[in-house]
């Protein structure tokens, strides 16, 4: 299994969110994505998460 780790720093205290995605399944799971979500989708979208 190969996993590829982005982190963004999201938030008025810009804490980082973390995606995690298996790049054979290109199943993705987000850690403390704070609240600004639609932002991470927009990435997790651009990056074919």
């Amino acid at each position: 299994m190969t996993l590829k780790i982005v982190q963004l720093p999201v938030g008025p205290l810009v804490m980082n969110a973390t995606l995690v995605m298996d790049i054979e399944s290109r199943e993705t799971i987000f850690f403390d994505p704070g609240d600004e979500i639609e932002m991470i989708l927009d990435i997790a979208s651009k990056e074919k998460m």
